[in-house]
């Protein structure tokens, strides 16, 4: 069972949080699905997996065994937005001291998904 929001962590690089999985999904180009992690809000690690054209998810495992990997990936995005831009709310001290429910939240107001 997969429990959105759905995060996207393009390795390295960028992060993007979606409220359903649809749009996730959607988001994804199906020559590019392979560049990503894909995680469920409670941390469970996903599959994305590629069927003709279309890009889907499936759970990886049901234990969120990738809790704090995610917590670590949302905490360094949200860390490096705070640097560079200077958006509301967003503190080293309040990044560090974030519920990952928090975090995700941030990163869907900041990356529109």
């Amino acid at each position: 069972m997969m429990n959105p929001p759905i995060i996207l962590y393009e390795l390295g690089c960028d992060v993007m949080a979606f409220r359903t999985i649809e749009d996730a999904t959607g988001y994804i180009e199906p020559q590019d699905y392979n560049e990503y992690l894909a995680y469920d809000s409670t941390g469970n690690l996903l599959h994305l997996r590629l069927k003709g054209e279309y890009v889907f998810l499936e759970a990886a495992e049901t234990d969120n065994a990738h809790r704090q990997e995610l917590e670590r990936v949302l905490v360094w995005f949200l860390t490096v937005i705070s640097q560079r831009k200077k958006y509301s709310g967003i503190t080293a001290d309040w990044v560090i001291h974030a519920s990952l429910e928090e975090l995700i939240e941030k990163t869907i107001g900041l990356t529109g998904g």
